[in-house]
């Protein structure tokens, strides 16, 4: 089974300093009082996965970024390290992996929206 697990989310970019967000093996809690970040923390690891927001599936991302521009998301894989790298606002992920089954390059992130047209356009 493929499996990978989350080292790391850097919120980068601007005039600000970096925000790191440290992923230990196994379980992992974001907790917090309210509005502190952590929808927007939810947020940015759903965009470097290729989420794309939408009128029915908003994100503070784009909305709320307070001048930030770049999102990694920092992964383990059973073969390797993988890092995907999204800038806000594009659509398009930027792979850079050490695991020989999955390659480097730049993918296009599809929206939910489209590939649920797709599928349905495909079983008419």
């Amino acid at each position: 089974m493929n499996r990978f697990y989350l080292n790391k989310l850097i919120v980068s970019g601007g005039q600000h300093q970096s925000s790191i967000i440290e992923f230990n093996p196994g379980f992992n809690l974001i907790i917090g009082p309210s509005n502190t970040g952590k929808s927007f923390i939810m947020d940015c690891l759903d965009y470097a996965l290729g989420a794309s927001p939408s009128k029915t599936h908003p994100s503070k991302v784009l909305d709320a970024n307070n001048g930030y521009e770049l999102i990694s998301l920092e992964l383990t894989t059973q073969g390797g390290s993988v890092t995907l790298n999204r800038k806000i606002g594009d659509s398009k992920i930027e792979v850079i992996s050490s695991d020989p089954s999955i390659k480097n390059g730049r993918y296009s992130a599809v929206s939910y929206t489209h590939l649920r047209a797709h599928e349905t356009r495909r079983h008419l």
